[in-house]
């Protein structure tokens, strides 16, 4: 055995190490408290001799700090005390822990006799501390008995449900909680009849009444339980029955897995087998050899056998020479390759008769992977093929039609257009129906046309659909406006959709222009009308207005009063000179000019304009001097009104870049400014008469402008993005 001695003295070491070591004693020596209180937290000492005087830490502490250790308890404390000592202090040691004590003056005899008793003590605490750590290996081996059964029971995939004759369900694990979908305490309140289906419920008693009668000491059915939603569940349920040891009851245990997937899948099975067997289409199963193992009814029909004679024949039975060799070979080797095939193959009749069939095959593979063997449907299709070439030859006159149709004809399928017409690829602008396959009905539309018709006309339903407009995009971006029927027809044997296309383009201009004259007369002759009416009478209020100016003196508070309605007067006179103006137009007066000096004179007359709202101009004249035939007047009063639109929308100051280029025949000339922008939605507006989304003017500055670069057979576009500014685009023929 092992002690701790802790002590200063040398000799008193020497002597208690001699002394202990006459006992049977291995003496490990510390000279100071703490060492010694930290050789004993490292290594159990069953005794420990210590001086009630050390030097570094009190005895009592130490003593303390021993017996609060895990095995302190099982220790042997002997304090040396010296001469003067006191009782209370020795007391005080003894309450702290230690065991016993014996002063230092004591012979070494009564030291020995002391040990010895002692020693008495030391073994009697060592047997507890064994009983103590195997008592602690007891409790945690059947802790982890009772995890590892805990983890079983409630990790198990099994409904697992634990009870006696009292109490049939006393335990239940999670799985048997999940199947059933009770909780536990519901549970122990029920028998296991209350969530048996009824059909099942004879069967289940029957069972139970030789296991409860002790015919057997379990039973294992498949039955069906009833769950808490209603639902069916399919179990396979072992029952056991164990006497409990010393009384007359016997313990239950019920194992219940949910094999409801496996019942599905059984009665899919079967009734795949009854889908597969009431086929009209032949089905056969044959080995990697071609022997046949399984067939339909409807392939030994089909075949002129009886299904029973199939079994063991190879597939090259059901065709002649020519026809294995030349068409079913190579088509297996096809399934073979890619797993799968279908095709036309021919086939031949016990009765030596030929017919053709759609015969579909592929691959079957069992669990590690293999190939074990082919599936074959096959469908007789002689009648259909027959049909097919009476059709052929009606087929070639009707596409003959379609292909001269001098309007656009396009063929829509689920996948999208499948067939356009040479004069269909003329609309659109394309050279071939290769550049277009794939497309819907949506793509050749406008993106701003709400009227997209892919999906608006389903495939099935009632044609001819009434005639509807709507406009396409041309390869090279031009919208052109078609009318649009629809018609129910076949094509490549599927299911179609006949688009019958016309270009209005032309008629639709031809009407809006017409439209839009008839208007502007209309317009016209209103304004002039209104302005003629307004123009005398406010002649006569202007010119009254200044003679009264000159007979009356005009107080200095008044004069401002003078000025607003002089203003005034001339805003209504500017205004009546718009609408006379737009009113009656000019036809131009065409000369040849240079449309870099038309603009440097347009820019000369806004220059105040200009410089007022902070408007720096960029010019980008291209590097040729361009020469226009043009009404000089006219084309200054353009530019005048896009310079004038360009300061209104930029208050606040930035750029107006004014850039020329030829593009083929025409000038164009750009008016690019850094302004506001206009939304999309007003952007199709801004040229109509009397339309203004501002507080002063009357709108007719821009429809002015359009006015007149119609006159000239000119053209006038507009780009805008709010925020960012605007590109009002003039194209002038040379």
């Amino acid at each position: 055995m092992r002690a701790l001695i802790i002590e200063d003295h040398p000799i008193t070491q020497k002597l208690l190490s001699k002394i202990i070591s006459d006992y049977g004693y291995e003496a490990t020596v510390c000279n100071f408290g703490k060492e010694g209180l930290a050789c004993y937290k490292q290594n159990f000492f069953p005794l420990i001799i210590m001086d009630i005087g050390l030097s570094d830490m009190s005895c009592l502490n130490i003593c303390r700090g021993i017996r609060s250790c895990p095995d302190g308890e099982y220790t042997i404390i002997l304090i040396i005390t010296g001469d003067a000592t006191k009782p209370d202090e020795v007391h005080e040691i003894l309450d702290s822990g230690a065991n016993d004590y014996i002063e230092r003056s004591a012979n070494p005899e009564l030291f020995g006799i002391r040990l010895k008793i002692l020693s008495r003590h030391v073994q009697i605490r060592l047997e507890r501390q064994k009983d103590a750590a195997k008592q602690e290996r007891d409790r945690s081996a059947l802790q982890e008995s009772e995890l590892r059964f805990r983890a079983i029971f409630e990790g198990s995939g099994v409904g697992i449900c634990l009870g006696k004759d009292d109490e049939p369900m006393l335990e239940v694990n999670s799985a048997f909680i999940n199947m059933l979908g009770y909780g536990k305490e519901e549970l122990r309140c029920m028998e296991f009849l209350d969530f048996t289906h009824p059909d099942d419920a004879e069967l289940e008693m029957a069972h139970f009444q030789k296991l409860f009668n002790g015919e057997t000491d379990h039973y294992q059915i498949e039955k069906r339980y009833i769950h808490k939603n209603g639902n069916v569940v399919w179990g396979q349920l072992i029952y056991t029955m164990a006497p409990i040891q010393g009384t007359d009851s016997r313990f239950r245990i019920v194992m219940v897995t949910d094999i409801t997937r496996r019942k599905k899948a059984e009665a899919s099975l079967l009734r795949l087998e009854m889908a597969v067997e009431q086929s009209v289409d032949g089905v056969a199963v044959a080995d990697m050899m071609n022997r046949l193992q399984v067939s339909n009814s409807a392939w030994a029909r089909m075949h002129g056998f009886y299904a029973d004679e199939l079994i063991g024949k190879h597939l090259e039975t059901f065709h002649t020479p020519k026809q294995a060799r030349e068409q079913l070979a190579p088509f297996l080797e096809r399934v073979k390759d890619a797993g799968s095939w279908q095709e036309e193959i021919d086939h031949i009749h016990r009765d030596g008769r030929t017919f053709t069939t759609w015969m579909t095959a592929s691959l079957l593979w069992n669990a590690r992977g293999e190939q074990i063997g082919i599936v074959s449907t096959v469908r007789d299709i002689t009648e259909k093929k027959k049909v097919e070439e009476a059709l052929r030859g009606s087929e070639a006159r009707y596409r003959g039609l379609i292909e001269s149709f001098p309007e656009a004809i396009f063929v829509k399928q689920e996948g999208g257009i499948v067939y356009v017409n040479p004069a269909g690829l003329r609309l659109l602008g394309y050279e071939s129906l290769d550049q277009i396959q794939g497309f819907t009905l949506t793509d050749l539309f406008e993106k701003e046309d709400e009227r997209s018709l892919e999906g608006f006309i389903p495939l099935g339903d009632n044609l001819p659909f009434p005639m509807v407009e709507g406009r396409f995009v041309r390869r090279d971006k031009t919208p052109i406006d078609v009318e649009i029927t629809f018609i129910n027809t076949t094509y490549q044997k599927s299911p179609a959709i006949l688009v019958v296309t016309r270009d209005v383009t032309e008629i639709n201009a031809l009407q809006k222009k017409s439209q839009q004259i008839d208007h502007l007369a209309e317009l016209g002759q209103l304004s002039a009308t209104i302005a003629h009416e307004i123009r005398n009478p406010l002649g006569s209020v202007s010119l009254n207005f200044d003679y009264l100016s000159h007979k009356l003196k005009i107080e200095e508070l008044e004069e401002d009063t003078y000025i607003d309605i002089k203003q005034g007067i001339q805003r209504i006179q500017d205004i009546i000179k718009d609408i006379l103006d737009y009113a009656r137009p000019t036809p131009p007066n065409l000369c040849a000019e240079n449309i870099h000096l038309v603009l440097d004179q347009s820019i000369r007359s806004m220059e105040t304009r200009l410089a007022k709202s902070n408007i720096q101009i960029v010019k980008e004249y291209g590097e040729i001097s361009f020469e226009v035939l043009i009404d000089t007047n006219q084309i200054i009063q353009v530019f005048v009104n896009l310079i004038s639109n360009a300061c209104q929308v930029t208050p606040d100051g930035g750029t107006l870049t004014i850039r020329t280029q030829m593009e083929n025949d025409l000038i164009a000339v750009q008016i690019i400014d850094t302004g506001e922008g206009i939304p999309e939605e007003n952007l199709k507006k801004i040229f109509s008469p009397f339309y203004t989304t501002r507080t002063k003017g009357m709108g007719l500055g821009l429809a002015v402008v359009w006015r007149i670069v119609e006159a000239h057979n000119a053209t006038i576009s507009v780009v805008s993005e709010v925020d960012v500014g605007t590109t009002f685009t003039v194209k002038i023929l040379r």
